[in-house]
């Protein structure tokens, strides 16, 4: 039987792990992780409707240079209540209003992070268009 400690999302069949693909390492579940609470609209988890930063709001929210702090400022409540086991090192996000060569109602955020426990830092990067979006 394969060991890991979390599903990898989205689920693909694995029979090496298994059924389904495993997370096997904690750089790649704390990835997971992160990216999950970056994405997850508050109240669409159950029994957390405080969790999640809901990213795709902010996507349709008027384009304005004040977007970026409140974005971060969501993202930094968040990872301090439900993931107080990383440290961020940095933020930065990119939008029409702050890059010219980003189409309207799109944004890039990359996140730097610190993994205490393990020593490690690590990047989460999004690149999030009503097109691509997860």
């Amino acid at each position: 039987m394969a060991v890991g400690y979390a599903p990898r999302l989205p689920l693909e069949k694995n029979f090496e792990d298994g059924c389904y693909g495993l997370l096997k390492n904690i750089r790649s579940l704390t990835q997971q992780n992160l990216k999950m609470l970056i994405l997850t609209a508050p109240g669409e988890r159950m029994m957390d409707p405080n969790y999640g930063v809901g990213l795709r709001r902010y996507l349709f929210e008027q384009d304005t240079p004040e977007l970026p702090e409140k974005l971060k400022g969501a993202i930094l409540r968040q990872v301090s209540q439900y993931m107080s086991h990383l440290r961020i090192e940095g933020i930065g996000i990119l939008t029409s209003a702050t890059q010219r060569n980003i189409p309207g109602n799109s944004m890039q955020l990359r996140i730097e992070y610190a993994i205490p426990a393990i020593k490690e830092i690590a990047f989460l990067e999004l690149d999030m268009t009503p097109r691509n979006m997860p």
